[in-house]
C-alpha cells in the first residue's frame, strides 16, 4: 500500500477556510501508514462538540500540501512512534 501526497491530498476532506469559518475534517481515515505518521510534524485533536461535526486526529505532515484527517485511534500509535524517533535521537 503505498500512499503518495498527492493521493492523501485527494482522501482526505478537510473543509477549507475562505470565510472565517473553522478548517473542519469532514471524515477520517482509519489506517495511517506508520513511514506516513513517522513524518508527522505535529497534530491537534478536533472534537465534534465545537465549531466541528467529526472528532479527529489532525496530522500535519512533512511534504504534504494539506493535512491528514486521522481517526482518534490513530494518537496510540503515532505516540508510540514519536517515542522511538525520541529515543533513537538520544543514543
Amino acid at each position: 500500500f503505498l500512499l503518495t501526497s498527492s493521493q492523501t491530498t485527494s482522501s482526505i476532506n478537510y473543509f477549507i477556510n475562505t470565510a472565517g469559518i473553522p478548517k473542519c475534517c469532514m471524515s477520517t481515515k482509519a489506517n495511517i501508514p506508520p513511514r506516513i505518521l513517522a513524518k508527522v510534524q505535529r497534530y491537534e485533536v478536533q472534537l465534534s462538540n465545537g465549531a466541528c461535526d467529526v472528532a479527529a486526529l489532525v496530522l500535519h505532515v512533512k511534504n504534504f500540501k494539506r493535512p491528514i484527517c486521522a481517526n482518534l485511534k490513530v494518537k496510540a500509535m503515532l505516540q508510540r512512534i514519536q517515542q522511538r524517533k525520541r529515543r533513537s535521537h538520544h543514543k
